[in-house]
């Protein structure tokens, strides 16, 4: 969790970008916005001992705008 906790403090450093911790498919994430609009989500995907074994990075704009119309 230190590494998540590490992406979430960096994003909100920066001008103009804030995140919010949440859900996303059943999996720990940071929705990041810029300027108030979803940028970015980054999705933690552990293994069976708990430790990260990959991190995901969706950054599509036509997926997003789906997906946070779901309410995630």
């Amino acid at each position: 969790m230190q590494v998540f906790r590490a992406l979430y403090e960096k994003a909100k450093s920066e001008e103009g970008w804030t995140s919010q911790m949440s859900m996303v498919n059943a999996l720990p994430a940071i929705l990041y916005y810029r300027f108030g609009q979803l940028d970015s989500v980054t999705t933690l995907v552990p293994d069976q001992n708990g430790t990260i074994a990959w991190i995901y990075i969706m950054r599509n704009p036509d997926k997003l705008g789906v997906s946070n119309q779901s309410g995630y």
